[in-house]
Order: structure tokens, then C-alpha cells, then sequence
């Protein structure tokens, strides 16, 4: 999959960060996002103990 940034696909980076911060606030246990628009990559997050090479 291609990656860009989320401002070329329309999405400010302000509104990713907003996301993730909501998802903190409501201490839900998220191992990973990846986020894609129109194809391409926008984000890619991993949070301990997990991470990209780590499968669970």
C-alpha cells in the first residue's frame, strides 16, 4: 500500500491527533491503528506490548 500523509488525502493530522486522544480518554485498549484513505497509508500506530512484527 502506498503511504502519504492525511493532509494529501484530505484528512488533517490535527484530526487524526483528536482521534487518538479520544481514544485515551475512554482508556480503550487499542493495540494497533492503521488508518488508510484512497489507497494510501495515512497512519500507522502501534502501542506496548505490541508493535508492528509482534502478532497476537
Amino acid at each position: 500500500m502506498k503511504i502519504s500523509t492525511p493532509e494529501a488525502q484530505g484528512i488533517p493530522s490535527k484530526a487524526l491527533e483528536r482521534f487518538v486522544d479520544k481514544l485515551k480518554e475512554q482508556k480503550l485498549p487499542v493495540h494497533s491503528i492503521l488508518m488508510a484513505r484512497h489507497g494510501h497509508m495515512i497512519m500507522e500506530a502501534y502501542y506496548q506490548p505490541y508493535d508492528k512484527e509482534k502478532l497476537h
